[in-house]
């Protein structure tokens, strides 16, 4: 087999533990014939990160670059901008435990289907030692794959369905899918103050897809991810799922566009409708026995009601940007009318059942 080039690319920030379990296990990886480079880019870690990197110096092919922006996009991007990419360019985390064939399983997908570009592997759950797992985080599936980026459904390769999308912990692309400059959006993403903080490789695989370029399922290609115990506290996982609720109109388009580009005062109705509905929805969960009812209910609820209420938020936003540029039209701020908000992100519209 030629040599093939390999980037292994991701981010880290404050989860030293973690970052070496990652390391050593990548270090048990079968690399042979492989040119392969870890990139590890140290958002601004104030731990000791850079003394973990610096002790598997000698153990591996890494580069360890370091961002001081806050945000993944910005340390992700960093790395894009700055290293010599390979012909493959693997993403994933600072918390993932890959299996020995990891890298051999994702070479073999590219050279098998070249009609690909965008690649997503398997992903297991690996919990917390000691700790006891809720009936809930075990057997609900759309908490297992949201809550902690679980993608184990499938057992042949397959092309991801519209509007779906690889997981972040374990995805690759071909090389040539960032010509033209394709970047990161660095406004979306895990960062301190950000309000969703959910949504980073999402966007960029959503675009990617917009594109035309086609994304496969490959479940040989494993990787266990960690779970952190703080994701087992139901309060946690609540907060968890209206970030997410938020982000959605940010990344795929906010509900009924056409209507709010048409008539917007009953556009922003319905959506105080919506969070009405979804908000008794929550709080009748709260009468269910059944754990796992109860907070299955309550997150799909409390995602919808942040969905509407984010979407209802951004439309007055971009209304008041709009009035403040007729008053001044030299202003160079950006104001987006309505009808860009209904025109932009138009990717996949949120389920709703309600509606």
């Amino acid at each position: 087999m030629n040599k093939i080039d390999v980037s292994i690319i991701f981010a880290t920030y404050n989860r030293s533990d973690y970052l070496r379990r990652t390391l050593e296990a990548m270090c048990e990886l079968d690399r042979e014939v492989l040119n392969v480079e870890f990139v590890i880019v140290d958002n601004n870690s104030t731990d000791d990160t850079r003394q973990v990197i610096d002790l598997f110096a000698q153990r591996l092919p890494l580069q360890h670059l370091f961002e001081s922006r806050p945000g993944k996009n910005c340390a992700l991007n960093h790395s894009l901008d700055t290293v010599e990419l390979g012909e493959i360019v693997v993403f994933t985390d600072d918390d993932v435990v890959p299996r020995r064939d990891w890298l051999r399983q994702i070479v073999s997908a590219c050279e098998r289907w070249p009609e690909y570009d965008v690649f997503g592997g398997r992903i297991d759950v690996i919990w917390p030692a000691g700790v006891v797992i809720p009936k809930w985080a075990s057997e609900i599936a759309n908490i297992r794959a949201i809550g902690f980026a679980e993608d184990s459904r499938h057992k042949e390769a397959e092309p991801y369905m519209s509007g779906k999308h690889p997981a972040g912990p374990n995805f690759w692309v071909r090389r040539k899918a960032f010509n033209g400059g394709v970047r990161y959006d660095e406004s979306i993403g895990p960062r301190p103050g950000q309000r969703w903080g959910m949504g980073s490789e999402a966007e960029l695989l959503l675009r990617l897809a917009a594109g035309g370029r086609c994304a496969l399922h490959v479940p040989d290609a494993v990787v266990g991810h960690h779970v952190q115990a703080s994701l087992l506290d139901p309060r946690n996982m609540l907060k968890r799922f209206i970030r997410l609720g938020r982000g959605e109109p940010h990344l795929h388009s906010v509900p009924d566009p056409e209507q709010l580009m048409q008539h917007p005062w009953r556009w922003r109705m319905r959506r105080m409708v919506a969070m009405i509905w979804h908000l008794i929805r929550f709080c009748c969960t709260r009468l269910c026995r059944d754990e796992c009812i109860r907070m299955d209910e309550a997150t799909r609820a409390l995602r919808l009601f942040a969905y509407h209420r984010e979407a209802l938020s951004m439309s007055w936003y971009k209304t008041k940007a709009r009035t403040l540029k007729d008053k001044d039209p030299a202003s160079t701020d950006d104001c987006v009318t309505v009808e860009d908000i209904g025109q932009s992100h138009a990717k996949v519209q949120v389920s709703e059942d309600h509606e």
